[in-house]
């Protein structure tokens, strides 16, 4: 059941990425920077490497995910404070993220930790 709603969650992100996303380079998955991570969670369906770079994307993220909670989430409310209760799924997250960075491309040489967290620091402020 979870690998179902995983593959359905890559789908429905593939299927949401702009088709005018730029194809996805060999040099995209070294994830030097918040731009390459852009470039693959934002892959076009069209891409073929558009599956790899989607996967890429979602255990970067799982990732991140699993060290904040072994650290403690030492950044939640302290940079950014996103509501409570506030239910986003994994593809709802990602899909903002890729949004906001298509937005404020300035930051796209940042590392991508530094990026994920300009862009929560920007959804959700801390009062």
């Amino acid at each position: 059941m979870k690998g179902s709603a995983l593959l359905a969650g890559a789908a429905a992100l593939l299927l949401s990425a702009g088709a005018s996303a730029a194809p996805i380079t060999k040099e995209n998955f070294m994830l030097r920077t918040t731009g390459d991570l852009i470039a693959l969670c934002g892959v076009s369906r069209d891409d073929p490497d558009a599956v790899a770079a989607i996967h890429f994307c979602h255990g970067y993220y799982v990732g991140m995910d699993q060290y904040a909670a072994v650290t403690g989430r030492v950044f939640r409310n302290r940079l950014f404070c996103p509501p409570e209760g506030v239910k986003l799924t994994r593809d709802q997250v990602i899909g903002m993220l890729v949004d906001w960075h298509r937005n404020h491309p300035q930051y796209a040489s940042e590392p991508p930790l530094d990026g994920i967290i300009r862009f929560a620091t920007a959804t959700w402020p801390c009062k």
